[in-house]
């Protein structure tokens, strides 16, 4: 839409007010005078509908936080975090995180005793964060939501949201956002004759507009519904259009004729305003339905209305490239980018199914020779190498249709579909002959001495197999391998 077919709501009311004061010119100013105190309440409730609309907005808002927060709880890599996480993996996802989630600040998991999973400091999380959290579940503290503004810069309010699984709970999602959300909110809402303030139960100031008088009483305050939270606003100067309003009702002999232009007149103000709510309406409810492109006529008449449709389709278009990331990231281990358990035992069932048609596949359990050791001597720097390294070299040693995932620490399993049972041999040769060059390069660039070895056991996948049954023949087939040298295969 070009420049100049947008208006502003004073150039329509203008227009109408030119119209009005031609019929009312000759108006007497006692009539005015009768009238003022009348139209004076009519403005004070066209204010308080306003206030009241901004206040419902306000609450959709802080909605729009809770249930993005709800929705990052049902995540299968929440659940696993808490369960099998350590502090290093937590620490890469909150990192992750803050990096595509949108106006966020803080973000880290509680476990079921609602202790933190891992360093405070790690995660942008204030002291008073967690006291306040900890208090807020022990029924101490009823803050809705807690407000922090003690560090300037990192102003925030705190979400929380329980992390269940199959109806049991394990935990909390606790996530902090930035308070300039409600700057930006209010600056879309503010107009020349109008200011607004967010205030929270503990009479701390989250976000006001300029022109609001400190020391003078609201007009209006409004509580945020579902929140301790409440919204002040107060009319800064009378309006044009309720002095045009009043000048109509002066001219009693013209009443009639007057009183039809004025509802003509707001009629179509009001449609103009309504396409605008609607508008907004709309891209609210393709958020919500999680839709990647916008209505084609999403696109604002109004000056007004402008920040606030961009400031929406900013935020659908940020959702939209989480939602992506967070697909991805689901399904592969942050470190060294193989498939994580979650995805291995959607292919292993796939596997059985190859099995059942009587295809050869194999699945092996991988165990790097006395990884711990390297960790502990040469740091986890070095350890995380070594992980990536081989994690390179595995995907690289596999043919069409294999698939290798990263299940623990050095862990790792890979689903083998073979001509016969001398391949998977062969297979861990190659991958055993490259990842003894790897580690000669590993450490003469590092100048270090590690011993390297790779201890395997592999079954193979039988019909009327199940995955608990297979895995239990590997696992039993790594111990044996383990107990006897380590650093081969055994196949049962």
């Amino acid at each position: 839409m070009s420049e100049q077919n947008i208006t502003s709501l004073k150039q329509h009311a203008l227009r109408y007010a030119v119209i009005i004061f031609v019929v009312m010119f000759l108006a007497a100013f006692l009539h005015y005078l009768y009238f003022s105190s009348h139209l004076l309440e009519l403005e004070k409730e066209e204010s308080l509908k306003n206030a009241r609309a901004t206040a419902d907005s306000l609450e959709n808002v802080i909605h729009f936080y809770q249930k993005l927060n709800d929705r990052m709880a049902q995540q299968h890599e929440i659940f696993d975090l808490i369960q099998f996480g350590e502090h290093k993996d937590i620490h890469l996802w909150a990192k992750k995180m803050q990096r595509i989630v949108p106006d966020i600040i803080g973000i880290a998991v509680f476990d079921k005793s609602f202790d933190l999973k891992g360093n405070r400091s790690d995660f942008r999380l204030g002291k008073s964060c967690v006291i306040d959290f900890k208090r807020q579940m022990k029924g101490e503290l009823h803050a809705a939501p807690p407000v922090h503004i003690k560090t300037k810069g990192l102003e925030h309010f705190d979400i929380y949201s329980p992390v269940s699984f199959e109806g049991e709970f394990y935990g909390m999602l606790f996530s902090s956002f930035s308070l300039k959300i409600f700057e930006t909110f209010l600056a879309a809402q503010k107009t020349d004759n109008r200011a607004y303030r967010i205030i929270s139960g503990e009479g701390i100031v989250i976000a006001e507009t300029k022109g609001f008088a400190g020391d003078r009483p609201a007009d209006f305050s409004i509580k945020i519904e579902n929140t301790d939270w409440k919204m002040e606003m107060n009319t800064l100067q009378p309006s044009q259009n309720f002095l045009i309003s009043s000048l109509l009702f002066s001219n009693s002999l013209a009443f009639l004729l007057v009183v039809s232009i004025l509802y003509i007149s707001m009629h179509r103000l009001y449609r103009v305003i309504h396409r605008e709510f609607d508008l907004l309406a709309k891209i609210v409810s393709a958020i919500k339905a999680g839709k990647k492109h916008q209505p084609d006529n999403a696109e604002a008449f109004l000056l007004e209305t402008q920040g606030v449709v961009r400031y929406f389709k900013h935020i659908a278009s940020e959702l939209s490239l989480y939602h992506e990331q967070l697909e991805q990231d689901s399904k592969t281990d942050a470190l060294t980018g193989l498939y994580n358990r979650r995805v291995l035992y959607m292919y292993l069932e796939e596997m059985l199914d190859l099995a059942d048609q009587d295809n050869l596949v194999y699945l092996a359990i991988i165990d790097i020779d006395f990884f711990k050791q390297t960790n502990d001597e040469y740091g986890h720097d070095t350890g995380d190498a070594v992980l990536q390294r081989f994690s390179t070299a595995l995907k690289e040693s596999l043919g069409e249709g294999a698939v290798c995932a990263r299940v623990g620490g050095d862990e790792f399993i890979v689903l083998l579909p073979v001509h016969s049972k001398s391949d998977v041999e062969k297979w861990y040769q190659a991958i055993s002959q490259r990842m003894q060059q790897e580690i000669i390069e590993l450490n003469q660039s590092k100048g270090i001495a590690i011993e390297f070895g790779l201890s395997v056991g592999s079954t193979l996948l039988n019909q009327q197999d199940d995955s608990a049954g297979v895995l239990k023949r590997a696992d039993e087939a790594l111990y044996f391998v383990k107990q006897n040298g380590r650093n081969h295969i055994h196949i049962v």
